[in-house]
């Protein structure tokens, strides 16, 4: 039975109405769907559009940067170039100033080479008295070794004890000047013959004459060099010696100072002597101070060699020696 208040609707207006509402809703759905899409597809056009704009004027802006970028690259270049161009101008004008200075100086006479004396040029018609001037060399220590330090070159000791007190030349006995003599003889005049070693007493007393200046005390006497003793014999007039020699070497000398005193030239030295590979003080040859080596620099050491004055005086031949000072 049908429920209180219920109506019955027809079954042909129910299908009617269905079909209405069927119609409505298909209607509706279609306008939102189509919308939609439509909507989808403009915002899908603008933001392709958009970024088609974008490329472009990025293209655009990237080209504008590269001809901005070219300009100025050659702006720079004709700067450049025109810097140089300009820079070798003032070269040439400068140049050009130099040369016509010299060539003034020369035909007014004014171009002069300075030397270490000059003198200014006399004018006839001038009666002014003309004055020269003189460059003074300095004479420090440095001038004395330069230009006297030669005079060493013949002092060869063999005597360790000469360095070692204070003695005077005149006062040296004969057996000592004959020694130094000995060593500042040419070796090709010393005669070797095995062991029998002969020396021409003429080389011997001109050897003798160039250091000391004079024969006047001269005499015939023995003498010692390394381990060789020397005697005159009357027989070929020569000094013999009979036996091995043995190298036992001179004192040699580092130049420190020079300078000139009462007419006499002196110059100090460190003095020291090498034997047997080693550097020796002259005062103590017991002690080894170092070894020699290739590049060994004594004057690192200098300090710790001896102290030794000679002095020269001018003679009739030259400089001659005159005493040998330990300091």
């Amino acid at each position: 039975m049908p429920k209180k208040d219920e109506v019955k609707i027809p079954k042909k207006v129910k299908e009617e109405m269905t079909l209405e509402i069927i119609d409505e809703l298909n209607s509706t759905i279609k306008e939102e769907i189509t919308e939609t899409v439509v909507n989808d597809i403009k915002k899908s056009f603008d933001q392709d559009y958009k970024d088609t704009i974008k490329n472009d004027i990025k293209d655009e802006i990237i080209v504008d940067i590269k001809k901005d970028i070219s300009k100025e690259q050659k702006k720079l270049t004709r700067s450049k170039s025109f810097k140089i161009f300009r820079l070798y101008i003032y070269l040439i004008i400068v140049v050009a100033a130099l040369v016509y200075l010299l060539f003034r100086l020369y035909e007014t006479d004014n171009l002069t080479v300075i030397n270490e004396k000059y003198t200014k040029k006399v004018d006839p018609s001038n009666t002014t008295l003309v004055t020269t001037t003189t460059t003074e060399q300095v004479k420090d220590a440095d001038y004395y070794i330069k230009n006297y330090g030669y005079l060493m070159n013949n002092i060869k000791i063999s005597n360790v004890e000469l360095v070692k007190g204070s003695i005077l030349v005149s006062s040296m006995n004969m057996s000592d000047k004959l020694a130094l003599a000995y060593a500042n003889v040419d070796a090709a005049k010393i005669i070797v013959d095995g062991i029998i070693h002969t020396l021409n007493e003429e080389d011997l007393k001109s050897s003798y004459e160039e250091l000391f200046g004079n024969l006047d005390n001269y005499s015939q006497s023995n003498f010692m060099v390394n381990e060789l003793n020397y005697a005159y014999s009357s027989f070929n007039n020569s000094y013999m010696a009979i036996g091995e020699e043995k190298e036992n070497g001179y004192v040699s000398n580092i130049l420190v100072n020079g300078y000139e005193e009462n007419g006499e030239i002196v110059l100090e030295a460190k003095a020291y002597i090498i034997r047997d590979g080693s550097v020796y003080n002259p005062s103590n040859m017991n002690y080894r101070i170092t070894s020699v080596t290739e590049n060994m620099d004594l004057t690192r050491i200098q300090n710790r060699l001896l102290s030794v004055e000679y002095r020269f005086a001018q003679g009739s031949k030259g400089y001659n020696l005159v005493s040998i000072v330990r300091k």
